[in-house]
């Protein structure tokens, strides 16, 4: 299991250094991916609070507000972010069996 505590300014600096909702996606799972370059593939979804879950749903609502007016605000995110459950506040978890590394097959 990967458990990963992470601050709020980590969070918001993926957001600030993103152009396009994906950069953001991607960006919070390099945060606690290791080698995260190396992966194929993620079954499943990492784990975090609902408090981190409402912060990052805001930031991405904003993003989209900013970058993408025309899409569903937050819709990335609703639809590909993490999970919820009660653990700790900013702590991000995902079990080590679900990350699939090697090369990517286009």
């Amino acid at each position: 299991m990967i458990i990963k505590k992470l601050k709020k300014e980590e969070i918001t600096s993926v957001f600030e250094n993103s152009k396009h909702q994906f950069e953001y996606l991607i960006g919070l799972y390099k945060l606690i991916v290791p080698d995260f370059e190396s992966v194929r593939r993620i079954d499943g979804f990492p784990v975090i609070s609902v408090k981190t879950n409402e912060f990052i749903t805001m930031l991405a609502v904003n993003f989209d507000k900013e970058h993408h007016p025309g899409v569903f605000a937050g819709g990335l995110w609703l639809n590909r972010g993490f999970s919820t459950s009660d653990i700790p506040d900013w702590e991000f978890r995902l079990n080590k069996s679900h990350i699939i590394k090697g090369e990517v097959n286009v």
